[in-house]
């Protein structure tokens, strides 16, 4: 929704509490980011003159969310890079899957009926379009040591983030 009223296909959201008004009182813990236990493995063997080491380590029980989802499964006005499955089984009228949310256009129908098209959609961004900083290195944003938590913020070499541009148009007939 764009704000107005809720509309069939729109995203539900739930008031938790039950004082009739959506707020920030509604909010609830959906997952714990933290892991049940950390675990290991590390083996080498030698053989005649070879050897074969092997190293394996996991996690469990740790909850993650996927905000990439937001953008890739959510029809929406800004939307880029949607998936597939998310455009074919959005919510219509005909449709009316409780999987993806309904889809909205940019133009009113009847405009784009004048034209010829059911829809068009014209997109760009632009990630990592410059840097102000006083940091000596490529990027401030980097840590080589992301899977250590002990050794947060260090520049070791890392590779910079990437400076892209994404345009697009997406046109339905």
């Amino acid at each position: 929704s764009t704000g107005g009223a809720p509309q069939a296909g729109d995203i539900k959201i739930i008031d938790q509490n039950g004082d009739g008004v959506i707020n920030t009182d509604d909010r609830v813990i959906i997952g714990n980011p933290n892991p049940d236990f950390t675990y290991g493995f590390q083996t080498r063997f030698t053989w005649r003159g070879l050897s074969l080491s092997a190293q394996f380590n996991g996690v469990h029980g740790k909850d993650m969310i996927n905000t990439n989802i937001r953008y890739q499964a959510i029809p929406n006005r800004t939307g880029g890079n949607l998936r597939t499955e998310a455009w074919v089984g959005a919510w219509t009228a005909e449709n009316r899957s409780n999987a993806y949310p309904r889809v909205n256009y940019t133009l009113p129908k009847a405009v784009m009926k004048k034209i010829g098209f059911n829809s068009i959609n014209i997109f760009g961004s632009v990630k990592n379009a410059f840097i102000i900083t006083d940091y000596s290195g490529y990027d401030p944003e980097v840590n080589s040591f992301a899977f250590d938590g002990l050794r947060p913020g260090v520049d070791m070499s890392s590779f910079p983030h990437a400076r892209s541009f994404i345009f697009g148009l997406n046109v339905s007939f």
